[in-house]
């Protein structure tokens, strides 16, 4: 039979005319003391300290709803949804430092004893130890772990906590607490980083320490080939400069001459060159040397710079109407009316209109190949292309094909491109 509350081993129990039970859990069984083969009632009260089956739930904390059973929480029995867990766990932990810092010298003093401190907080009943420790993939240690005492929400450091052997490298903290034997552990990582700086600069070659220092944006981070935001004027070149440790970025300003590069502005391929390589001390001593770059060119506007270790070469395809027969110069292609920024020449232009004396122009960079025209059912219907040297807004040459439509006043005309 099933009864209104969860018996204690051993405790003795009376129902309302007087009976006396013994619960044993060895055996899953009620004894019945004083009147052996007895039927046990359900109006059982604990005889020990008088308490009733009412009494014997705690709800001022939780309120019962509709399907929840009756927990023991470690104090009470109290109403809970069948499956939660009363176990105790971490609830937050933390440091009072902040989880990016700037790179030390390596093994010196980054904290004293007693600047770092820890605040933890637990669900369920408080734990009955917690200790903290540290690990580190950069050589930094602790002798022994930092012991929390009653009731383990705060702590400090109480030894020197070094700088590790490089930037980059991570100091973690872990609070390990204890519910009886059950450990629950959480972590808070501090990481070493060195700064990338970057912005605009009236020069582009020769940069000291100051003048690297000195730029508008800068961030503590390893994440060097993130896109940043350069405004470069009439009198500005472009610069970002990072820790010589990292990739380096391609350079140049010619597809012809360099092959490829690693920088884009607006979106299209930037002519920029290794400017300088510079030692720099950061602001907890550790120094280094960076890789400066800067653009070729000044006035390349406000935008973003975008770098990457893999090529980036990308150049507008242009494509409009022309009165001119051969003979074309960068200026003709530059002057077409319609760009799209893209490396796919596989492409449909919609509504290009050539009238009376005109002609349809298209001019896509060499490295992508020959292509097809093809407008209605007709395929071809295009000279052979002449090859025209084009420097980008962003300093960036390339030779481009350029293709002229066999006749003129085709009218409005959609054209499909595709790779030969």
């Amino acid at each position: 039979m099933s009864f209104p509350f969860f018996p204690v081993d051993g405790q003795d129990y009376t129902n309302a005319f007087g009976t006396l039970y013994q619960y044993d859990s060895t055996r899953t069984a009620w004894l019945l003391v004083g009147c052996p083969g007895g039927t046990l009632p359900t109006d059982l009260v604990r005889t020990s300290d008088s308490i009733t089956v009412l009494a014997d739930v705690d709800t001022s904390s939780n309120p019962p709803s509709r399907d929840w059973a009756l927990k023991w929480n470690g104090v009470d029995w109290v109403p809970a949804p069948y499956n939660y867990s009363f176990a105790m766990t971490i609830a937050s932990f933390i440091s009072n430092q902040a989880v990016s810092q700037v790179m030390g010298v390596a093994g010196t003093a980054w904290k004293d004893p007693g600047v770092i401190t820890f605040t933890a907080s637990y669900n369920n009943p408080p734990p009955a130890d917690a200790t903290i420790t540290l690990t580190s993939n950069g050589g930094v240690t602790w002798s022994t772990p930092l012991a929390l005492v009653d009731p383990y929400t705060s702590g400090s450091s109480d030894e020197t906590t070094n700088y590790p052997n490089d930037k980059d490298k991570y100091t973690t903290f872990t609070l390990t607490a204890h519910d009886g034997v059950t450990p629950r552990t959480s972590t808070t990582t501090v990481t070493f980083y060195n700064y990338v700086y970057w912005g605009d600069s009236t020069k582009n070659t020769d940069f000291s320490e100051g003048e690297i220092e000195a730029l508008s944006g800068s961030a503590l981070t390893n994440a060097y080939t993130t896109s940043r935001s350069i405004n470069a004027g009439a009198s500005d070149y472009l610069v970002i400069a990072f820790p010589s440790s990292y990739a380096p970025i391609a350079t140049g300003q010619s597809y012809e001459i360099d092959g490829t590069t690693g920088f884009l502005f607006n979106g299209v391929s930037c002519a920029m060159q290794l400017a300088d390589i510079a030692s720099v001390t950061n602001s907890a001593g550790f120094v280094e040397n960076y890789q400066v770059y800067a653009s070729y060119q000044k006035n390349d506007g406000n935008s973003l710079l975008q770098l990457s270790t893999s090529n980036l070469t990308i150049n507008r395809l242009y494509y409009g109407i022309t009165i001119k027969t051969d003979s074309y110069a960068e200026s003709d292609v530059e002057g077409l009316v319609n760009s799209s920024i893209t490396n796919n020449n596989k492409q449909t232009w919609n509504s290009v209109t050539a009238g009376i004396d005109e002609y349809l122009l298209f001019a896509f960079p060499k490295r992508l190949g020959e292509v097809s025209f093809t407008f209605g059912m007709l395929t071809g219907g295009f000279l052979d292309p002449e090859t025209v040297d084009v420097t980008n807004v962003n300093g960036w040459a390339e030779n481009y094909y350029v293709w002229r439509s066999l006749h003129s006043n085709l009218g409005p005309t959609i054209i499909v491109t595709g790779t030969l």
